[in-house]
C-alpha cells in the first residue's frame, strides 16, 4: 500500500487456521523498518482477528501479506484485511530527585520515560508551571540549582514521537539553608550577647569579637567584617555585609548561652540597599525551629528589626544576620539585643502555642498529623487516630477524627514547651456521636493535678469545650484528646486547638463566636510577589504571622500591629518558591491557618 502518510497503523485480518503449520503469519514490511508478524494458530474452526500493531511507517508505504510454510493439508483462510491508522497510547514517566537541599546546590533531576508505541522524542522538566529544562535522550536528566528557599514542587513531562505528553506525579523538594563552613570562635555563657555595637576591637577588624563568620558558594570571608564608613547607630563601628566583585553568600553570629527558658526577642538596628534575593535577621537552634524578619531596603535610614516570641527551651539561642546577595548589595548591622521579653509583653503577644492546630499542616487527611503523638489502650490500633476532611472541619479543610468499627481506647496529645509559667486557658473546638464511655479533653504534665473537660454529645454541631485554669509551673503542657468508646461506630471530630495565656483567653470569651466571624482572607491566591492578608481583630493587639512550608518549618515570620476591626496586611512572598505553604495568623485574639500558593 502506497501513499500513506507517515504515522503509526495496525495491520488486521480475520483468519481461520487448520494449525500446525511450521510457519503461518501475518506480516507488514518495508515501511521503513524492519519486518513486523504475528503468527496465526489454530482456530478450531472459527474466525479470529489477528493483528499486527505499532507500524510506525516512515517512507509513505507498506507491504502488508500473508506467509504459509505448511505441510500437507494444512490451510489458512482469510478475509477483511484491514491497515488503519492507530491510536497513539502516551508514554510512561516518572521523576526522582533528593527531598531536601541545600540552598546554592545543585539538584539532578531523573526522570524514566518510556513509550509502548513509540519513542520519547524528550522529557521537559518543571517547578509548578515554569520549565527548568529539556533532555532530548536517556538518560533523561537535569541539574538544576534552585534560586531560594522554600518547598518546589517538581515534576517531568515525557513526550512521544507521536505529540502525546504525560506528566509525571510532583515530586516535593525543599531547598533549606545551607551548612556553611565557619571560622573558629566561641559562644558565650551569660546569656547575653557578646560585642552587640561591634565597639569591643576598637577598629575596623574582619573578624569582630565575639561573632562567628560562615561562607558559602566560595565566597571570601572578607565580605563580613566592621567598619566606620556610612556612620554607626552608635558609636564608631557596625557590622557589615557588602562585596564589589561579584555575588557572595554570608552569615555573622553567635550562640547566646546559659539562658533561662522563656520568651526572648531579638532586635537590631540595620541598613540595606535593598534587592538581595536573600537578607534576614535569624534566630535558630533554641529547642524548635528557625525564624526569621527580612531585612529589605531602608532608604538610608537605620531601622530596627525584630523577631520576636523566641520561645527558649534549651538555654540558649544562635542569633545572626544572612545575606544571599549581588555584587554591590549590602547590609549594614549595629546595637544587636537579645532580651528576654517583659511579662506584661510576653502574656499580650503570646501565640497559640499547640504545634498543627488546626490538622492542616500535611494538606492531606494522614494517620499521623505532624507534631501529634497517639497512645492506646487494649488492643486498640494508632489507626483509630487520624485527621480527615469528612464531612468538614471547624476552620481550614481537615480535622482530627477518633473512630472504629469496634470498641477503642486512643489518646491524641501534644507536649508543649518553652512556656511563660501561668496561667492558660486550653480549649478545642468538637463534634462528637456520643455514647462514649469517656471523651475528654485533657492537660497534664504542667507542673499541678491532670485535668480534663468532659466533651458533650453533639453530632451536628461544632462546639467548644474548655478547661479554664492551666497553671503551668515547669514550663511546659501535655495537651490531648481522650476517648474511650464501645463497639458500635462511635467517633468524635476535634479542631482548632488552642493554649493561651488565661487574660487572652478570657477576652475571647467576649468575642463574636468564631464560626459567625469573617475568616481571614489571602489576595491574591495563588500570589506571586506579594499577598495581601485581610482579617478582622477584636481589638488592638499584636498578631504573629508566620508562613510554613508543609514540613512545618518556618520560612517567614511578620511581626504587626493590629487595629481593632478590618487590617490589611501586605506581605512580601518574593523569596518564596513556587508551592503550597501554611500562613498562620497567631495572636492573643485569634488563631487561624490558611492555605497559600506561590506562583512566580
Amino acid at each position: 500500500m502506497t501513499g500513506l502518510a507517515n504515522g503509526t497503523y495496525s495491520l488486521s485480518a480475520w483468519v481461520k487456521s487448520s494449525g500446525g503449520q511450521p510457519i503461518a503469519q501475518l506480516q507488514a514490511q518495508n515501511f521503513g523498518a524492519g519486518t513486523l508478524t504475528t503468527a496465526i494458530t489454530a482456530t478450531n474452526g472459527d474466525w479470529v482477528k489477528v493483528s499486527v500493531n505499532n507500524i510506525r511507517v516512515t517512507n509513505g508505504q507498506c507491504e502488508i501479506g500473508f506467509y504459509s510454510k505448511a505441510k500437507n493439508d494444512q490451510y489458512i483462510y482469510f478475509d477483511d484485511v484491514a491497515l488503519a491508522p492507530q491510536t497513539n497510547t502516551a508514554p510512561t514517566v516518572t521523576l526522582a530527585a533528593s527531598s531536601n537541599l541545600v540552598l546554592g546546590k545543585a539538584l539532578t533531576l531523573n526522570a524514566t520515560a518510556a513509550d509502548a508505541d513509540g519513542t520519547i522524542s524528550q522529557v521537559e522538566f518543571f517547578n509548578g508551571s515554569t520549565s527548568l529544562g529539556t533532555a532530548t535522550s536517556a538518560p533523561f536528566q537535569l541539574n538544576w540549582t534552585p534560586s531560594s528557599l522554600g518547598l518546589y514542587s517538581l515534576t517531568a513531562r515525557a513526550t512521544d514521537n507521536a505529540g502525546a505528553s504525560t506528566t509525571s506525579a510532583a515530586v516535593p523538594v525543599l531547598v533549606v539553608i545551607p551548612s556553611l563552613v565557619s571560622n573558629t570562635g566561641s559562644s558565650n555563657g551569660n546569656g547575653l550577647v557578646v560585642n552587640p555595637s561591634f565597639e569591643q576591637d576598637g577598629a575596623e577588624v574582619d573578624a569582630p569579637t565575639g561573632w562567628l563568620t560562615s561562607v558559602g558558594n566560595g565566597s571570601p570571608t572578607s565580605v563580613d567584617y566592621t567598619e566606620a564608613y556610612g556612620g554607626a547607630h552608635s558609636g564608631t563601628y557596625h557590622g557589615t555585609h557588602w562585596r564589589n566583585s561579584g555575588a557572595y553568600e554570608v552569615y555573622t553570629y553567635q550562640t547566646v548561652t546559659g539562658l533561662a527558658n522563656g520568651t526572648y526577642s531579638l532586635s537590631a538596628w540595620v541598613k540595606s540597599s535593598g534587592g538581595q534575593p536573600i537578607a534576614q535577621l535569624q534566630a535558630q537552634n533554641f529547642g524548635a525551629g528557625t525564624l526569621t524578619t527580612a531585612i529589605t531596603a531602608t532608604n538610608g535610614d537605620w531601622v530596627k528589626v525584630s523577631v520576636n516570641n523566641i520561645r527558649v527551651t534549651n538555654g540558649q539561642c544562635e542569633i545572626g544576620f544572612y545575606s544571599k546577595a549581588k555584587n554591590d548589595q549590602y547590609i549594614y548591622f549595629d546595637d544587636v539585643a537579645f532580651t528576654a521579653q517583659p511579662t506584661q509583653q510576653a502574656a499580650l503577644s503570646m501565640t497559640n502555642s499547640v504545634g498543627n492546630f488546626s490538622f492542616e499542616d500535611d494538606n492531606a487527611g494522614v494517620m499521623a498529623p505532624r507534631q501529634w503523638q497517639t497512645r492506646t489502650g487494649g488492643s486498640t490500633q494508632a489507626y483509630a487516630s487520624y485527621s480527615e476532611s469528612y464531612p468538614n472541619a471547624h476552620a481550614g479543610t481537615y480535622h482530627g477524627t477518633h473512630y472504629r468499627p469496634e470498641a477503642y481506647q486512643i489518646y491524641t496529645y501534644q507536649t508543649v514547651t518553652g512556656l511563660a509559667n501561668g496561667t492558660y486557658s486550653l480549649s478545642a473546638w468538637v463534634k462528637s456521636k456520643g455514647g462514649q464511655p469517656v471523651a475528654q479533653l485533657q492537660a497534664q504534665n504542667y507542673g499541678g493535678s491532670a485535668l480534663s473537660a468532659n466533651i458533650p454529645t453533639s453530632p451536628n454541631d461544632w462546639v467548644q469545650v474548655t478547661i479554664p485554669s492551666v497553671t503551668v509551673t515547669n514550663g511546659q503542657c501535655e495537651v490531648g484528646i481522650y476517648s474511650q468508646a464501645n463497639a458500635g461506630g462511635q467517633w468524635l471530630y476535634f479542631d482548632d486547638i488552642t493554649l493561651l495565656p488565661a487574660t487572652a483567653s478570657s477576652a475571647k470569651s467576649n468575642l463574636v463566636a468564631p464560626e459567625e466571624a469573617v475568616a481571614p482572607a489571602l489576595y491574591p491566591n495563588p500570589a506571586n510577589d506579594q499577598v495581601m492578608l485581610t482579617a478582622n481583630m477584636p481589638q488592638e493587639s499584636t498578631v504573629s504571622i508566620v508562613i510554613a512550608d508543609l514540613q512545618g518549618n518556618t520560612l517567614a515570620t511578620y511581626q504587626r500591629k493590629a487595629a481593632a476591626g478590618e487590617n490589611q496586611f501586605v506581605l512580601d512572598t518574593n523569596n518564596l518558591a513556587n508551592g503550597l505553604y501554611i500562613l498562620r495568623i497567631l495572636g492573643n485574639d485569634t488563631s487561624s491557618a490558611q492555605r497559600l500558593e506561590i506562583k512566580h
